[in-house]
């Protein structure tokens, strides 16, 4: 059985609901320029300059390879024309899926990033690559409903309550496996983050109190989920390379770098979860395929055919699992 969930937007509103580079709430996107911890701090996962090669328009396998895997020559320890995440242990849930008959259920929760056509491709490349697993993944889109509206601290505008959406979307489905990605507030982000390890108790001294688990919504048979934390696509073409704090106040325009670069990577690690590294990952491809960020992402908002093919490349690089020799 094959079933499929993704929580994300589903492309009304701003999908893009964040903060101010102070950590106040804006509604109006900012820019995202690449951005700032030195070498010596880059997380782990990154990519670097030259990871990604191939011709623009057709996202080959090679296109987000390292550059040390020889371009369309895949080597032995890999699924299919996708090789794994280097320094990465592969996740327990696509090693069950990939070995076994137990259902494995994954959930694709943030917003309208989450649930463009990249994610269908992800769907579609396991069902391919694990055919006799039992995989259940599911989707629930909220239109620009950034972390403070998922936590519960403001109002979803498409239904106008301002109640924690976690509970409902994320611990009723007992997902083994969340794939997250979501703007706004650094600190709903992480405390988000933190549910899905810790469940309800997460939630509990939250300021606000609309963003508590209610009592009959508490799901006590909910068991931490892994996760994978996807940072942001390149909405623009600047680059900023300068030095960022680990804490608000953010430099002006620099609050998706800063997120990505920074806050992102460092919650990963507070909850044991793995890092995608997007931000890097996409400028690289933008580089090496002389593109600009307008030809994968146009209106800021809605990918390209390219921009979902390299989107679920990438993602698939981390849910790729070689059984040992």
């Amino acid at each position: 059985m094959m079933v499929l969930l993704v929580v994300g937007t589903n492309g009304c509103g701003n999908a893009r609901d964040r903060v101010s580079e102070d950590g106040g709430h804006e509604a109006a996107p900012q820019g995202g320029p690449d951005g700032g911890l030195p070498a010596d701090a880059r997380p782990p996962g990154d990519s670097a300059p030259g990871d990604a090669i191939g011709a623009s328009g057709d996202v080959r396998a090679s296109d987000v390879q390292p550059a040390d895997a020889g371009g369309d020559a895949m080597p032995a320890a890999a699924c299919g024309d996708i090789m794994p995440a280097p320094g990465i242990a592969p996740f327990e849930a696509i090693k069950r899926l990939a070995t076994s008959t137990t259902e494995v259920r994954i959930l694709v929760w943030g917003q309208s990033d989450s649930m463009q056509p990249w994610w269908s491709q992800v769907r579609d490349w396991l069902k391919a690559q694990y055919p006799k697993g039992n995989l259940v993944m599911a989707q629930d889109a909220r239109g620009g409903c950034a972390s403070q509206c998922l936590i519960g601290r403001e109002q979803w505008f498409i239904d106008k309550q301002t109640v924690n959406r976690t509970p409902g979307d994320v611990f009723a489905f007992k997902p083994d496996l969340i794939l997250f990605s979501v703007y706004g507030r650094h600190d709903d982000f992480d405390t988000l983050v933190k549910s899905f390890r810790d469940g309800c108790m997460a939630f509990d001294s939250h300021e606000s109190a609309t963003a508590h688990c209610k009592a009959s919504a508490r799901y006590p048979d909910y068991k931490p989920a892994e996760v994978l934390l996807q940072t942001y696509r390149r909405p623009d073409d600047m680059n900023f390379t300068g030095p960022l704090p680990m804490e608000p106040p953010i430099p002006d325009g620099l609050y998706d770098t800063w997120m990505s670069r920074v806050w992102i990577p460092a919650v990963a690690k507070r909850y044991g979860a793995v890092l995608e590294p997007v931000w890097e990952q996409w400028w690289d491809y933008l580089q090496a395929h002389h593109l600009k960020a307008a030809d994968l992402l146009p209106d800021g908002e809605n990918l390209t055919d390219e921009g979902n093919k390299l989107m679920a490349r990438l993602t698939e690089r981390h849910l790729c699992y070689v059984p040992p020799r």
